[in-house]
């Protein structure tokens, strides 16, 4: 699971990548790769393919390997390298948790993380998630800017009843300086549901948020 509080996610995370460089280095050079994963949506994106060619060690679709066992020599002494520091001291204990690592600031769409004595940005936020799982999530940058992405808006339902259960990260009023600007914000990154009756007259907050608009 891709918690925050996760030093397992982490430690998984960098065998796959250590997988993924020990592969694709050879196809791309470790330079140009380093920038795909690191300045590119490409990986991000592509995830289930880069990974599936990687994965199959009883093929060389890439054709960089003289065999299926020289494949599998590569990737276990790159996953050994990973492996390997931790199995000397105490299990987990100095990897990084998944939440520290994956932690970024919310930006003002305008002034893009400028001025922020102004108190427009939001942050440290932990994202939770990872490429190829439920909760997806990912920490890019696309020529030198960050785009990040994860579960943002959130609903269930049950199509037999009038109710359903919603998150948004952030509030119902896009006015920085607003109180409804941030007031959904604590409630995305705890998955504290708001129950909302679709078919039920505006709520006091709902109310409020056309008035403040």
């Amino acid at each position: 699971r891709y918690t925050p509080d996760s030093a397992a996610a982490s430690l998984s995370h960098d065998i796959l990548h250590a997988l993924l460089d020990a592969t694709y280095s050879l196809v791309f050079g470790h330079e140009a790769w380093h920038r795909v994963v690191t300045e590119t949506p490409l990986y991000a994106d592509f995830a289930h393919l880069f990974n599936a060619a990687l994965l199959d060690v009883s093929t060389d679709k890439l054709g960089v390997f003289s065999s299926p066992d020289a494949k599998a020599s590569a990737l276990a002494a790159a996953a050994a390298t990973v492996l390997a520091p931790v199995a000397e001291q105490d299990a987990l204990a100095t990897v990084e948790a998944w939440g520290d690592r994956m932690a970024f600031t919310q930006l003002n769409i305008f002034f893009d993380g400028h001025m922020a004595f102004l108190g427009l940005n939001n942050g440290p936020i932990q994202m939770r998630g990872s490429h190829g799982v439920v909760v997806q999530g990912a920490l890019t940058t696309i020529k030198g800017r960050a785009s990040n992405w994860s579960q943002s808006w959130l609903m269930v339902t049950d199509l037999a009843s009038s109710f359903m259960e919603t998150l948004l990260p952030g509030g119902p009023s896009g006015r920085r300086f607003s109180w409804l600007y941030l007031t959904g914000i604590d409630d995305w990154i705890s998955y504290n549901h708001k129950t909302i009756d679709v078919f039920s007259a505006s709520s006091t907050a709902d109310a409020a948020a056309k008035t403040d608009l």
